[in-house]
């Protein structure tokens, strides 16, 4: 199975794939997670972004504690803030 990673050409923008609802408790993490896992399962390369949840759920499915992990400086806010050019430095 090596070497058989997904490939799309250089030039292709990826495609994007948004989860909302406008009703908190409708596990629109729950379905993120799992989408992402089952497409990096498939040999796709995924980010998740979780940019509007202060308890950091998609993190702990993830394996983070976002109160032991997770610090100011590793979120969005900078970057919101105009203080970073850029968002890699956020992303694990």
């Amino acid at each position: 199975v090596f070497g058989t990673r997904l490939r799309r050409a250089e030039d292709v923008f990826p495609p994007v794939i948004g989860v909302a609802a406008h009703k908190g408790g409708v596990y629109k993490t729950s379905v993120s997670v799992h989408l992402d896992q089952d497409l990096a399962l498939k040999g796709l390369r995924v980010l998740l972004v979780e940019g509007n949840d202060p308890q950091g759920t998609a993190s702990m499915y993830h394996g983070w504690v976002p109160d032991l992990h997770i610090h100011a400086e590793d979120t969005l806010l900078p970057f919101y803030l105009g203080e970073k050019d850029d968002v890699t430095y956020a992303i694990k």
